[in-house]
């Protein structure tokens, strides 16, 4: 136990049965071919692995795809050391488990499914640790520290507070419209540049403070440098083949207007300075739902 968490990198060897089971999902928001494979030991989840094509929006933005690549059989005799196993995973207790689990979520892991064995070659994935954070073996007292809720939204829980994004899923198909937000700057909505690395202005972010159902929820988009941006006549903009609203009209839709605007959604697109010009530059932006200063001093 103690060897195998010192290692920076180890393999999960994954082979479909009652114990070990996989979901394969088509999400063509960020993660384009998402899979979620699992350990189970007495109908108790071990450990929940994720795959997908991009590891996050950023990497979506730069296209760079999530590690994916064949090599020979042998590879598995050189990391035999490295390879875990479903028995290997049975031998642990619940506090072995956590431990294991904390040491693997930060560090690299890799997926080797047996159904994807082609001769003498095996396929390996990166993947991404994706169990809760407290592993306690009774449900009740268990610590989700960040969960989807239906239909569109993504709670986090830091420290003991609860922090809830409005996160649509849109879909890349041609019927769909493209949705054109005029973006003014006020109390509960505002724009950030975010640095890296001294670089600037590597992405601009637009955080939006709603008020759904009584609840504080954050519309948080993102827009990265590289990212489309395109020229266009306001004029144009306000015809009636573009859909446009304003942060008001956002605080204002029923949680079941939001859920038929984003139904018909394709692309989001940010709009500064709609009423000083006459020519602005939609932003093509991507749903996000990140943890800033904004968001954090502003949920009440």
């Amino acid at each position: 136990m103690v060897e195998v968490k010192k290692l920076d990198t180890v393999y999960f060897y994954f082979s479909a049965n009652e114990y070990q089971k996989k979901n394969i999902y088509e999400d063509n928001n960020v993660n384009d071919s998402l899979i979620i494979y699992a350990y189970y030991k007495d109908d108790k989840e071990l450990i929940r692995l994720k795959y997908s094509k991009y590891e996050d929006f950023d990497s979506m933005f730069a296209g760079i795809k999530t590690y994916k690549k064949y090599h020979k059989k042998r590879f598995l005799k050189r990391n035999k050391d490295k390879l875990i196993t479903i028995e290997f995973l049975n031998k642990l207790d619940s506090k072995q488990r956590d431990e294991f689990l904390g040491a693997r979520r930060w560090k690299k892991n890799f997926i080797i499914d047996e159904a994807e064995t082609k001769g003498r070659k095996v396929l390996i994935r990166r993947a991404f640790v994706n169990s809760d954070y407290n592993t306690n073996d009774v449900d009740e007292f268990k610590i989700f520290r960040t969960r989807n809720i239906i239909p569109f939204y993504k709670e986090y829980q830091f420290d003991d507070n609860f922090y809830t994004f409005l996160l649509p899923k849109l879909t890349l198909i041609s019927e769909k419209e493209d949705l054109y937000i005029l973006f003014e700057q006020s109390n509960g909505v505002v724009k950030e540049d975010i640095n890296n690395s001294g670089v600037q202005r590597i992405k601009e972010q637009y955080n939006f403070k709603l008020n759904i159902k009584n609840h504080v929820v954050f519309f948080q988009l993102t827009h990265k440098r590289n990212a489309t941006s395109i020229l266009d006549k306001k004029y144009d903009l306000f015809k009636k083949s573009y859909e446009t609203i304003s942060p008001n009209d956002l605080n204002n839709f029923s949680e079941k207007e939001l859920e038929r605007l984003f139904a018909r959604t394709r692309n989001i697109y940010i709009v500064e300075d709609f009423t000083k010009n006459d020519f602005v530059i939609p932003k093509l932006v991507m749903p996000t739902s990140e943890l800033v200063d904004f968001v954090k001093n502003n949920n009440d």
